[in-house]
């Protein structure tokens, strides 16, 4: 999906369409089961892909400070 603005001719870079994949696993995980509370081994099947889910909340829990709002 282009994006205005973006690099790469309309492409969104690598980190930021995985930061992507992985929040919208975590909203439908959450609508699915009502919380957050995820293992940290658990992949969750999105969009015909899998995303190791408990790792990304994993990983964005601890690095929550240095994220750019």
């Amino acid at each position: 999906m282009p994006v205005p603005g973006s690099k790469e001719g309309g492409r969104l870079p690598a980190r930021e369409r995985a930061f992507r994949r992985g929040l919208a696993a975590a909203r439908s995980f959450l609508e699915r089961e009502g919380h957050l509370d995820v293992p940290q081994r658990h992949i969750e099947a999105f969009d015909g892909d899998h995303v190791r889910l408990g790792q990304w909340l994993s990983n964005v829990r601890r690095r929550r400070s240095t994220l750019s709002p």
